[in-house]
Formats: C-alpha cells, structure tokens, sequence
C-alpha cells in the first residue's frame, strides 16, 4: 500500500449518478450491496499522531460543528496511532429534527498510514468492521453503535428492494448500492470513484443527495 504520512484533503468517495428504484433488483442480481444514506452532511474524518483531528465536508471545508469530547476520545480509542487515518460518514447533526452529533460512518480511505488505493470496497468493509468490533455495544436497523453518537454503517447482502420500500424514518434518504468488488481510486481529484456505487433516493420525501 501507498503511505500516508501527513494530512492532506482526500476526495471522500460518492456515487456519481442515481438510479430509479426500479432497477435495484438488476443491481442486487448483479451481486451489488447496499448501505443506508442518512440525510445528513458527508464527513471526511482525519485522525493523527498526537490526538490531531480534521473535520471536514465534501468540499473541503472546516465541518460547522463542534464535536463532543466523548466521540473524539472513542474515535481515538479506536483509531489513535503514530499514523493517521481517514474515515469517511456522514454526520446527523443539524437536518434532522432532534436528532445531533451522530456520526454515521461507512468507509474509510486510510487506515494506520495506509493509503487503501487498489482496495475493494467490500474488503474495507471486512477491516472497518474487525476495526469496530470490540467496541461495539448495540445493534439497530441500519448501523451498529460502538456508542449513542459513534455508528458504523451494515452493509445490505439481499432484500435491497425491500429494505428500500420499508423506509419511514426522517433521517433515512435512501440506500447507496455499491460494488463489493469495486475497487478505489486516486481520491486526491473529485469524482474519481463513482464507478462502483449508486445512489437510489426514496421518493416520499424532497431529498438533497
């Protein structure tokens, strides 16, 4: 793996084109899986040496948000090293009535100074999970709780369409289909990982994806 040994802004990978709800079944029978999207604004979570932390958005910007001293300890708990690491979620904070300083977390682009270039998603997944695992504390519907702010996203196998149709929750937007095999690209550019995931937004609702 490529080393990443100082912070720099990292594209966070996204879907670049909808798709309607119809065609998750041809999605699924392709072998994709899917992750819930929450409505919330995307995240790109630098963690280094030293407890240093960046908080940022999709577009390079400082997140307007002052995380709570309980989920930077847990995150560093979980990620602190002598390297950094670049988790990539969104956060439930400011668009959901009552609900604030969620994190929704659901992939990352370096872990431990490894820059994950060449790595398919669903291999990511099996390290961020291993990663989560000895923190975790309970189970809901579409994430795991390593605590009531800190939440990692499942990922779907089966039953996409179904799932999608069930969808009543305000801070649910719709699902992400993704590769597993789906590979990462550079992220130092905007949109070069768009090959591997879909976005299907619900249609109950006037969401911004």
């Amino acid at each position: 793996m490529i080393q990443y040994s100082e912070w720099k802004y990292l594209y966070p990978p996204r879907p670049a084109s909808a798709v309607t709800c119809d065609m998750i079944q041809m999605y699924e029978n392709r072998g994709w899986v899917g992750q819930f999207k929450k409505n919330g604004t995307c995240a790109v979570i630098g963690i280094g040496p030293d407890r240093s932390f960046h908080w940022m958005n999709r577009h390079q910007d400082t997140l307007k948000w002052e995380p709570p001293e309980r989920t930077v300890k847990l995150l560093w708990d979980m990620f602190g090293s002598s390297s950094w690491t670049v988790l990539i979620g969104e956060l439930i904070h400011a668009k959901v009535t009552g609900i604030r300083d969620k994190l929704f977390i659901f992939d990352y682009i370096v872990l431990d100074g490894n820059y994950a270039l060449g790595r398919m998603f669903g291999e990511r997944q099996k390290t961020l999970n291993d990663r989560f695992q000895p923190f975790l504390k309970a189970e809901a519907y579409s994430h795991w709780l390593a605590s009531e702010d800190v939440w990692l996203a499942k990922t779907i196998h089966g039953n996409l369409l179904q799932t999608f149709e069930s969808m009543d929750k305000p801070e649910d937007e719709g699902l992400v289909l993704k590769n597993p095999v789906g590979f990462l690209r550079d992220c130092g550019k905007e949109g070069t990982n768009g090959h591997w995931q879909v976005k299907v937004r619900h249609p109950k609702k006037n969401y911004a994806f």
